[in-house]
């Protein structure tokens, strides 16, 4: 069973164009993608062929639907491209759903695999940090203090990558509830609607 994409490739900026801008030309309930190439995340076309700052373009699509079923099978045909997919109200926040081949989704920024890494890599630095701790209460080395000081920084770094993870939930958490509103403004868009 197919399915028919009605898709508009704009330039992001023409000035022969009335109105110049490409945000002037999308609607509510439309939603933008933005190629880029994976490496170096310079703009492309929907085919991976670089275009540059000043002729990039955004692809307009109806639904976000039609734009997850079009930059899933680009990508596909073009692993070195990545979709960005935004709403109506444009760049202003992070996307809707970044679209990439899955070869490519380890690299990510705060995906999930990433957040289960640090979790692991959290407790092995608090274990690592009691282990030196109990070395350095129970132990008569020389060594006084620098068990102790690797601990902390240990427990420090743990911290921040704890502080990082919780920043990449908080952000998806987010992206999925504007997600979930853009489904629920626009139900022609939704993610869940049958093939």
């Amino acid at each position: 069973m197919g399915y028919a994409v009605t898709v508009r490739v704009v330039r992001l900026y023409d000035p022969s164009r009335q109105p110049p801008d490409w945000m002037d030309l999308i609607q509510p309930g439309e939603v933008a993608a933005f190629p880029l190439l994976i490496d170096g995340e310079q703009p492309c076309d929907a085919d991976g062929r670089p275009t540059g700052h000043g002729g990039a373009v955004c692809l307009l699509f109806e639904s976000l639907l039609a734009a997850e079923r079009f930059c899933e099978a680009q990508v596909q045909g073009h692993p070195a491209v990545r979709f960005d997919v935004f709403d109506h109200a444009g760049r202003s926040r992070p996307p809707l759903v970044t679209i990439v081949h899955p070869s490519h989704r380890a690299r990510l920024e705060g995906n999930a695999e990433i957040r289960r890494r640090n979790h692991w890599i959290v407790a092995t630095l608090v274990a690592t940090a009691a282990g030196l701790f109990w070395y350095e209460w129970y132990s008569d080395a020389a060594l006084i203090g620098l068990p102790t000081l690797l601990a902390l920084n240990a427990l420090v770094f743990a911290g921040r990558l704890l502080q990082l993870t919780a920043a990449y939930a908080g952000v998806e958490r987010a992206r999925l509830a504007r997600q979930q509103a853009h489904a629920a403004d626009h139900p022609t868009s939704s993610t869940t609607a049958p093939p």
